[in-house]
């Protein structure tokens, strides 16, 4: 399982490295990262260097994400049904846990 970042910058061109790797430049859009915690660096000639620490984590369930956004003023625009159905899951079936029985 995997997480996704998208690692933009003003102006676009930036080297991104993650955990010390050059993984290209900037817009990186649906850059994978497995899950644990990654450091992020941008840079760029003649701009101050970027640096940031993201943690992926794995698993997470409907239920679980959205308690923890509402924590922190936060909502999804389309919550699942079921709160123990896993947000990778619905992803990777394009499914959303509602229907007619639901």
């Amino acid at each position: 399982m995997t997480g996704t970042a998208d690692i933009l910058s003003t102006p676009f061109g930036a080297a991104v490295a993650v955990n010390g790797a050059d993984v290209g430049e900037t817009p990186l859009l649906q850059h994978r990262l497995k899950p644990g915690a990654h450091r992020i660096d941008v840079r760029k000639e003649g701009y101050e260097p970027w640096t940031s620490s993201v943690t992926v984590e794995a698993g997470i369930r409907y239920g679980t994400l959205a308690e923890y956004l509402q924590s922190n003023g936060f909502a999804l625009h389309n919550l699942a049904s079921l709160p123990h159905i896993s947000v990778a899951g619905a992803c990777a079936t394009a499914t959303h846990g509602s229907g007619i029985k639901n």
